[in-house]
């Protein structure tokens, strides 16, 4: 997908770090830095994205949260592609996304923000806000509705893999500090596993701990961990605990072991619908991604957007 020569013009102002957009804003985790990543993977997954074909358009309201710089995006576009008719609020207005959505209702008429849409004139709700059942329905006037829930990646190690693999997957851990869906979130490793040498990988992203809002996070969680004397590995910036939970805070990855691979494959099975994306060694799991695809991950149209929309709103 070709992007418009004004968004395009956008988009090289912010990777250049041009002052007049405010770079920090409110978000803590819009950083100069995350800012370059997003914007260059954004390119790369737009590169290759071809728009499907459509027989039905819709009226779509569209409130959800972009942790990671323009995470939403290659959705909006490809809802865009396909003739739908967008109105999109963020949770939260920060400088940088404003301009690129104040420039998308500019570029297209089917494309509006920040301004108030009739309830009658929306097919749809798709938002990363959880309702109650009362609440959904008065502010959803019962029409059809997407919940986004925040989410992550899963990884699977054997204790085979090599070196480089490791360093892929350290980055796919704290890459946009672990915020986005691509990044891992939950290891599945096996019993007696020595977690050392991804430790030692995971050391070149060191300088995460001179970050204050990160570093907040990881001495929050390391303090509530030790005042309930729960284990857990530690390099000084991120916590590796084993923990059924599905999906770990920032600053934190959590593990489960297995001991042969029906356990694993059913361990994996139970976490399919609460993770976004599963990740192995040059990808031999079943449906995994190589380690290394966090970014393309984080910037990919929203599989369970395409899945509501392909289903004539019903769920995904």
């Amino acid at each position: 997908m070709k992007l418009p020569d004004p968004l395009n013009a956008l988009l090289d102002a912010f990777y250049e770090g041009d002052p007049g957009y405010g770079l920090t804003g409110r978000y803590p985790w819009y950083t100069a830095g995350t800012i370059k990543e997003g914007i260059s993977a954004l390119r790369r997954v737009l590169k290759d994205f071809i728009p499907e074909k459509n027989t039905s358009a819709y009226h779509l309201f569209f409130h959800c949260d972009d942790f990671i710089p323009f995470e939403f995006l290659p959705t909006l576009l490809y809802l865009l592609s396909q003739g739908h008719k967008i109105y999109y609020l963020p949770a939260e207005r920060h400088p940088i996304t404003e301009k690129i959505f104040q420039s998308l209702s500019v570029l297209m008429e089917t494309f509006s923000a920040f301004t108030p849409q009739k309830k009658e004139m929306t097919d749809a709700y798709i938002t990363g806000m959880h309702f109650t059942a009362p609440d959904q329905d008065r502010y959803f006037d019962k029409k059809p509705s997407l919940f986004l829930p925040r989410t992550g990646a899963v990884g699977i190690l054997t204790g085979k893999e090599n070196l480089a693999s490791l360093q892929k997957l350290a980055k796919d851990i704290v890459s946009f500090f672990g915020t986005g869906k691509g990044n891992v979130k939950k290891l599945f490793v096996p019993e007696g596993y020595h977690f050392q040498t991804l430790l030692n990988c995971l050391d070149e992203f060191c300088e995460l701990k001179d970050y204050h809002p990160y570093n907040n996070r990881y001495r929050y969680a390391s303090s509530i961990y030790l005042l309930h004397r729960q284990p857990f590995f530690d390099n000084q910036f991120l916590i590796i605990k084993e923990d059924t939970t599905p999906l770990a805070p920032v600053a934190c990855v959590f593990y489960e072991t297995y001991t042969d691979e029906q356990m694993l494959e059913e361990k994996v099975n139970h976490h399919r619908k609460v993770c976004y994306s599963i990740y192995s060694e040059e990808g031999w799991f079943k449906d995994s991604l190589p380690f290394g695809n966090s970014s393309l991950v984080n910037y990919e149209v929203d599989k369970r957007v395409m899945t509501f929309i392909q289903n004539g709103l019903k769920g995904a």
